[in-house]
C-alpha cells in the first residue's frame, strides 16, 4: 500500500464520508484516478477482511473495522520520512541491488506515488547518471536496470552507500527498506572481522560499515550477471605483502560463485586498501616510499624553517595515510568527507608548505594528490608540530580523546585539546572500539566525537573545533570539572587577589568565596574571548540554518513526530542531545501554543540546560499541514537550540521579522527543494 492509499484511508477514518468532488480536489485526482485508487484500496482491504469503501449516491463511505484498519495502517505506514535527496539515494540502491523493480514496487517501497518516483528518476538521471554515461532503462522482463560501465555504476553505488551510513540511528530501518539480506550481511561482517586479524589491519567503525555494504553490493551485482570487465582496474604499486590478495580471496570467495571471481576480489581489495585505518600491524614497508616520505618531511622542515624531532612516528603516520590515499586516487574514490580547517590555528601556514613539498612522493607513485588528501597530510603535520609546541607540565586530571575518523583527524583533535586545556593530562587518542576494549580506570574524563557508554564525565565535541566550539567547551569544562586549586583554568589568579584587596578597602564583603568565583568567571570569559579571537557571538539566521539543517517532508502523523524529524539534524551533528528533543516535546501543550509565532510557523524549544551543546536551529517544512492546536495548523517548524541566553537572539529576531511578511509564507509554500529555502534565507538576511 503506497503513501497515497494510506492518506486516503486516514482521511476516511478521521471523517467517515466524502464526496467524489471533495476527494478529487483534496488529492488533485481526476474521476478515473479516484475510482482506480479506491478499487486498489478495496482489493487490499477485502483480502484482509477489514471492509471496503462503498459509494452511496454522491458520497463515498468507509464500512468496516475502523480500529483494525487503524492498526493495519500503523504497520504499513513509514516510520521514517525521506527527503527528496534521500529518496534519490534509495531509488538508486534499490534498483542497483534488485531485478524486476517496477514503478509500482518502487512506489510501495519508498511510500510515495508513482509520479514522485518518475520525478525522482528524472532528477537522479540528470544529477548523477548522465555525467557518468549511465542509463536507467526498463523492460517487462528485467524491470528497471542500469546500462553503462559497471565500475562507474558501482562507484556511484559506493557514494550512495556512504550517504546511508551517515544515518547511523536509522541504518537498520534503511537496510530493510533496500531489502538487504541480513544473513548474508552478517556472514560478510564476520569474515571481514577475521580478515582484519589476518591482514594486521584495524579499520575505523564507520569504514567497517562501508566495507560490509560495499562487499555485499559487489556480491549481489556479480550474482545478477553484472560482472566487471578484465583490465578495468589498472595496475598498482605493490604496497602490501604478496599474500594480501590471496587472504582476501580466501575470506570472500564464497560470495562470488562464478568463473571471473578474481577481478571481483581485486575490486574489493582496492576498497580495503583505500579505507582509512586506525593502525597497520603489518611489518611490510615499501622502502622507496619511506625514503620519499623522509625527503618530503625534510623539504617541509626547510621551507617552514622548523625542526620536527619525533620523525619516526611522523613517517609512520604519513605512511599509514598514503597507502589508502594512493588507492583512493588511483581508483577514483576520493574520500567524501572533505575537511574544512579554516578555523584551525596555524593551518593556513602549514598547508602551502605541504603543497610545495608533496611532489617527490607524487613522482614515485605517478599520481597527483587532490586537495582533500593534501588536507589530511596537513592535519598530520600540524598535529606533530602542535605536540612539540605544547609545554610539558604535571597535570592532575587525566583524559582520553575518542574519535572515529582515523588517526590523522583524531591526532589533530588531541593536539588542539592539549593546547586548550593545559591543566588536563591527555593520555592518548582512541577509536570507539579501542575505548571499549581497554576500559582504562586511570582516566577521569572523556572527550568524544560520538556518544560513549561510560560512567566517566563525557564531553561531546565535533571533529574540528571552531572558535565558538572552543569557547563553549572551555566554559562547559570549567563548570563540570572540579579542578585542583593549583590548576585553575584562568591565569589571572594574582589579578583576582588584587581586585579583592581593593574591594575590601572600600566596602564590606558579605560572601568572599562567591565574589572570588564571580570575578574568576568574568576574567575567564574575557580571557577566552580574547585568546580565541571569537568572531561570531551573535550568529544570524543564515549561519544557524545551513542546508543540512533544512528538510521537506510530505506529511507527518503527529506534532510529536514533526518535532522529532525537525530535530534530527541537530542531534546528528552534535548540537543537542536526544533528551533535548524529548524535552521540547514535553513542553508542547496544544492548549497553550506559545511557540506559534505566525500563521503556519512554530518554534518549539527548551532551555540551555536540557541538553544543548551548541547554539543552532533546524527547519522542517510539511507539504500537508499538521494540527498544532485548536483552529491552528502549521506547515513549518523551526526547532531552536539555545546554548545560552543571548547567542540565538539575533537569528530568532530575524525569523520573527520574516514571519510577519506575507511573502515569507508564500515563498515557503512554493519551495520544492531544501536548497530553495536555504537560498531564501541567505537572500533575505543579506538585505
Amino acid at each position: 500500500m503506497d503513501v497515497m492509499a494510506i492518506q486516503l484511508l486516514e482521511l476516511f477514518i478521521s471523517k467517515g464520508s466524502h464526496t467524489s468532488l471533495s476527494l478529487e480536489k483534496k488529492f488533485s485526482w481526476t474521476k478515473g484516478q479516484l475510482d482506480y485508487r479506491i478499487k486498489k484500496v478495496n482489493q487490499e482491504l477485502t483480502e484482509l477482511n477489514l471492509g471496503k469503501i462503498k459509494k452511496n449516491g454522491t458520497f463515498f463511505l468507509l464500512e468496516g473495522q475502523t480500529k483494525a484498519i487503524k492498526s493495519y495502517l500503523t504497520k504499513v505506514s513509514p516510520s521514517i520520512h525521506l527527503s527528496d535527496r534521500e529518496r534519490e539515494c534509495f531509488l538508486y540502491l534499490i534498483i542497483l541491488l534488485h531485478q524486476g523493480e517496477t514503478l509500482q514496487t518502487l512506489a510501495e517501497k519508498l511510500f510515495v506515488s508513482k509520479n514522485t518516483i518518475l520525478n525522482d528518476k528524472r532528477k537522479l538521471s540528470e544529477n548523477y547518471l548522465k555525467p557518468l554515461a549511465i542509463d536507467l532503462q526498463f523492460s517487462r522482463k528485467r524491470g528497471f536496470y542500469f546500462v553503462g560501465n559497471e565500475v562507474e555504476i558501482r562507484r556511484l553505488g559506493i557514494k550512495f552507500i556512504r550517504e546511508v551510513e551517515k544515518s547511523e540511528d536509522n541504518l537498520e530501518y534503511y537496510l530493510a527498506m533496500i531489502k538487504v539480506q541480513s544473513h548474508v550481511l552478517t556472514e560478510i561482517k564476520e569474515r571481514i572481522h577475521l580478515l582484519e586479524q589476518e591482514l594486521g589491519l584495524e579499520f575505523t567503525e564507520f569504514k567497517l560499515v562501508d566495507l560490509y555494504l560495499t562487499s555485499y553490493m559487489c556480491s549481489v551485482r556479480f550474482g545478477q550477471g553484472n560482472e566487471l570487465s578484465p583490465g578495468v582496474l589498472g595496475n598498482y604499486v605493490q604496497m602490501v605483502e604478496k599474500d594480501f590478495y590471496s587472504k582476501v580471496c580466501q575470506a570472500l570467495k564464497p560470495f562470488f560463485k562464478g568463473a571471473n571471481y578474481l577481478i571481483e576480489i581485486h575490486f574489493i581489495s582496492i576498497q580495503l586498501l583505500s579505507t582509512n585505518l586506525i593502525k597497520i600491524r603489518s611489518n611490510y614497508k615499501d622502502q622507496e616510499l619511506l625514503r620519499r616520505i623522509q625527503s618530503f618531511i625534510s623539504s617541509f622542515e626547510i621551507l617552514g624553517i622548523t625542526d620536527i624531532k619525533n620523525k619516526e612516528q611522523l613517517e609512520e603516520a604519513i605512511y599509514q595515510h598514503i597507502i589508502p590515499a594512493y588507492y583512493r586516487i588511483k581508483f577514483g574514490l576520493p574520500d567524501n568527507e572533505l575537511l574544512f580547517l579554516d578555523n584551525v590555528e596555524n593551518y593556513d601556514f602549514i598547508h602551502p608548505l605541504v603543497h610545495q613539498s608533496i611532489g617527490i612522493i607524487e613522482d614515485y607513485l605517478k599520481i597527483i594528490f587532490p586537495e582533500g588528501e593534501l588536507i589530511y597530510l596537513s592535519v598530520i603535520l600540524l598535529s606533530f608540530i602542535n605536540e612539540e609546541l605544547e609545554k610539558q607540565k604535571r597535570r592532575k586530571i587525566r583524559a582520553v580523546v575518542v574519535c572515529q575518523h582515523g588517526v590523522s583527524v583524531s591526532k589533530l583533535l588531541l593536539g588542539e585539546l592539549k593546547q586548550l586545556f593545559t591543566t588536563i593530562d591527555f593520555t592518548r587518542n582512541l577509536s570507539l572500539r579501542e575505548f571499549y576494549e581497554e576500559r582504562s580506570n586511570a582516566v577521569d574524563i572523556v572527550f568524544s566525537t560520538v556518544p560513549v557508554n561510560t560512567k566517566k564525565e563525557v564531553f561531546l565535541i565535533p571533529h574540528f573545533l571552531t572558535d565558538e566550539d572552543k569557547m563553549h567547551l572551555i566554559s562547559d569544562v570549567r563548570k563540570r570539572i572540579d579542578f585542583d586549586e593549583t590548576f585553575s583554568l584562568s591565569k589571572n589568579h594574582e589579578l583576582v587577589q588584587n581586585l579583592l584587596s581593593i574591594i575590601k578597602k572600600n566596602t564590606q564583603i558579605i560572601n568572599e568565596e562567591q565574589l572570588t568565583q564571580e570575578i574568576q568567571d568574568y576574567l575567564l570569559e574575557t580571557e577566552i574571548n580574547e585568546g580565541l579571537n571569537f568572531r561570531n557571538l551573535n550568529p544570524d539566521l543564515k549561519d544557524l540554518l545551513p542546508l543540512s539543517h533544512i528538510q521537506i517532508y510530505p506529511s507527518v502523523k503527529s506534532v510529536e513526530e514533526a518535532i522529532r524529524i525537525a530535530g534530527k539534524p541537530l542531534i546528528n551533528e552534535g548540537y543537542v542531545s536526544p533528551k533535548y528533543i524529548e524535552t521540547v516535546i514535553e513542553h508542547y501543550d496544544p492548549e497553550y501554543p506559545y511557540s506559534v509565532i505566525s500563521p503556519d510557523l512554530a518554534i518549539p524549544h527548551a532551555g540551555p540546560d536540557d541538553g544543548v551543546y551548541r547554539v543552532g536551529m533546524s527547519f522542517l517544512k510539511l507539504d500537508q499541514p499538521i494540527s498544532f492546536a485548536e483552529n491552528i495548523s502549521i506547515s513549518m517548524i523551526v526547532v531552536i537550540a539555545p546554548k545560552d541566553k543571548k547567542s540565538h537572539i539575533k537569528a530568532v529576531t530575524h525569523l520573527y521579522e520574516l514571519a510577519k511578511k506575507p511573502s515569507f509564507i508564500s515563498a515557503m509554500k512554493q519551495a520544492n527543494y531544501e536548497k530553495d529555502i536555504r537560498n531564501y534565507f541567505q537572500l533575505e538576511v543579506g538585505k
